[in-house]
Formats: C-alpha cells, structure tokens, sequence
C-alpha cells in the first residue's frame, strides 16, 4: 500500500504574487529573444532592448552566455525579495499601502519592460520588413501588456488596500 504524503498550503498565491513570480521566465524570454537576435546579426534598436541587452551583452559570446545566468539568478532573486517585502508589508498602515503601490509600481514597469522587449525582438524582422513602425508597435505593445496586467491584479491590489491589516491580499 502506498502512501502519498500531502502538504497543506495554508495561505495560496494571489495575482500579485504570481506577477512577481513570473519575472524571472520573463528575464529568460528576454534573454532569449535578445540571443536570437544577435545570432541574426542585428542588435535591436535600443528602445527595444530588454535588461540583459541593455546590461549583460557584451563582445565575447562566452562571456554573454555565462551571465545568462548571473540575469536569471538575479531576477530569482529579486522576486524572492520583493515577495518577501510584499508579505510582510501591513495594510493597516498608511505607509504600508504606500509602499505596497510604490511595489507594485515597481513590479509593472519591470513586467512592462521585459514583456515589450520579448514580444518585438521576436517579431522583429516580420514587422521592419512589412515598413510598419517599430516603435507605434511597442507602444501598443506596453499599453496591452499594462491594460491587461492592471485588470490581472485589479481585484487582489483594492482588497489589499481596503483592508484593515486581518486580512492578506
């Protein structure tokens, strides 16, 4: 007879915490979209460049592949300490409502930023080689990506900020 352990998760991730989650495959998307376009032979303009071509890329190709992952490590961490932060700020303080928006803030641009720079390094060529506008597609880009987050976590953020400190997010 077998017997299957169970783990009781008291608490579960709301929307927030999976937006922090998700980070780190975002840096790896970007970090893939942003290999894929220097193994073309083109680097993107710089209004399309995500944080790893920004920061990490650099002339010697095994310098670049071993800070992939120093880039995802990071962001792994960085979604460790923005969770933890998230956790323990109290919603029955003014200044932890503050500090939660400034978060969230914080979380949306990195989201918004990674998330454009995947999405037209990867169509790229299909849309300079159709003369459509690069940039009017990033715009669009973000405000779909920031339309579509903020209705994501809408519901989770006012529950948090309405809240009397009893109850979490």
């Amino acid at each position: 007879m077998l017997v299957y352990s169970q783990v009781m998760v008291t608490e579960s991730l709301d929307s927030v915490d999976k937006v922090i989650w998700i980070l780190p495959f975002l840096a790896l998307l970007d970090t893939a979209s942003t290999l894929y376009l220097d193994s073309l032979g083109r680097s993107s303009p710089p209004f399309v460049r995500g944080f790893f071509a920004t920061f990490f890329v650099t002339p010697d190709p095994m310098l670049t592949y071993s800070l992939v992952v120093v880039y995802v490590i990071a962001f792994l961490v960085f979604s460790f300490i923005l969770s933890y932060m998230k956790n323990k700020l109290d919603s029955s303080e003014a200044v932890g409502k503050l500090v939660f928006l400034v978060l969230l803030a914080v979380i949306g641009y990195i989201y918004l930023r990674l998330t454009a720079s995947f999405i037209v390094n990867f169509f790229y060529f299909p849309i300079t080689s159709r003369g459509i506008d690069l940039q009017g597609i990033t715009m669009v880009v973000y405000a779909s990506t920031a339309f579509s987050l903020g209705y994501y976590i809408w519901h989770d953020v006012v529950a948090w900020v309405r809240s009397d400190g009893d109850q979490g997010p």
